[in-house]
């Protein structure tokens, strides 16, 4: 094999290389952060809940059951983990009796810019 092809070989092997990589790479991700701040409703089984999360990482969080006293008031801090799960941790509650939970993350699937999939369904942004 003649030496002077052996850089243009290694240049164009790496030019392939390049091109492949950039043809797999994933799609860039809004800033998950951003995207979850405000007002948000979601209905679950009989339950309906409505969160409001800020941009200081605060939320405050109500879930009721139409047509039953049932009612979960929560304020706590959340924040984004892993790239694409929310986390929310309670700092005060009521009914105050309830034992606070243990931390949980829910995986976050945008869907539009008033749209994400959770793991209990579509949550939609509240205007």
């Amino acid at each position: 094999m003649n030496h002077k092809f052996i850089p243009i070989l290694i240049v164009a092997s790496m030019v392939f290389t390049i091109g492949l990589t950039a043809a797999h790479a994933p799609a860039q991700q809004p800033d998950l952060r951003t995207f979850l701040i405000g007002k948000w409703h979601q209905e679950y089984g009989p339950y309906v809940t409505e969160s409001v999360l800020t941009a200081g990482g605060t939320y405050t969080s109500i879930t009721i059951q139409p047509g039953t006293a049932y009612r979960l008031y929560v304020q706590g801090r959340w924040d984004v983990r892993y790239g694409n799960q929310l986390w929310m941790e309670w700092e005060n509650w009521e009914p105050s009796n309830l034992r606070k939970p243990l931390p949980e993350g829910t995986l976050v699937q945008p869907i539009d810019a008033n749209h994400f999939r959770s793991k209990f369904g579509v949550v939609t942004r509240m205007r």
